[in-house]
């Protein structure tokens, strides 16, 4: 059984973003709305110091945990990169429900809970999102995972071992695996910033009709997403804003 518990890394690296107000709203909806019995966010130095952190810090209990910045002798560049290795350790030593710390989370996915690892689709259904993950402790996927991850990690591809590799496996297993559409978890493309831009709140709607979480993809729009304040909001009538105000069903 997955355990009740909700899980964010964050690698606290020279080239990691700041924690923003995307993330604390990430990080409140998922405590609101899903209820979990713990949050645990685990981190391997100081993040830069800011009101969003300490917001932050206020909802969670605060976990310390080397992250090297290289697996299987392979070096990771990126935090991305070693949190795409972290979360599946973590996974796998305490079981429980990872989320990034960009997925707003709508509705609550108890009823996902079981023996299976859960997994969703990114759309074009070439990758799976990783953002969004449960399992309970030990499950052999996870160890495959990691067994294929210094190839991954080794690729010139950017999200290999994130959410390609994974693909391949995935395909290679029926009885303990759980694939959720697209829409349930990561319900958008990248051809626009959804949530954030008024003029598509329609197609928005229509798109996470029957989403649980939302996976908001801050590293691809880290430039949208850096502008987002609670002053911002007040002013943009989007997704995003009516979300924050109560105002989303």
């Amino acid at each position: 059984m997955t355990p009740n518990t909700i899980h964010y890394v964050y690698p606290a690296w020279p080239n990691t973003r700041p924690l923003s107000y995307v993330n604390y709203i990430c990080v409140k909806s998922a405590i609101e709305n899903h209820n979990p019995d713990k949050v645990k966010f685990w981190i391997d130095g100081d993040p830069v110091d800011n009101e969003w952190w300490r917001k932050i810090q206020d909802m969670v209990t605060v976990e310390r945990r080397p992250m090297k910045g290289s697996y299987g002798g392979v070096s990771i560049e990126w935090p991305q990169h070693q949190s795409d290795v972290t979360r599946l350790e973590i996974l796998k030593e305490e079981g429980g429900i990872y989320f990034d710390t960009d997925v707003l989370v709508l509705r609550s996915i108890d009823w996902l809970r079981g023996d299976e690892f859960v997994i969703g689709m990114e759309p074009g259904g070439k990758s799976l999102c990783n953002a969004v993950m449960l399992s309970p402790k030990n499950h052999p996927f996870i160890d495959e995972w990691l067994e294929i991850m210094p190839d991954a990690l080794a690729s010139n591809e950017w999200a290999k071992g994130g959410v390609v590799a994974p693909l391949e496996l995935a395909e290679t297993r029926i009885l303990d695996l759980l694939l959720q559409d697209a829409e349930d978890f990561c319900p958008f493309d990248l051809h626009y910033p959804y949530a954030f831009e008024p003029r598509l709140n329609r197609a928005t709607e229509a798109l996470i009709k029957y989403s649980s979480t939302i996976h908001l993809f801050e590293t691809y729009w880290r430039d949208t997403i850096k502008n987002i304040t609670p002053e911002w909001v007040e002013k943009n009538d989007c997704y995003f804003s009516r979300f924050v105000k109560g105002e989303t069903k």
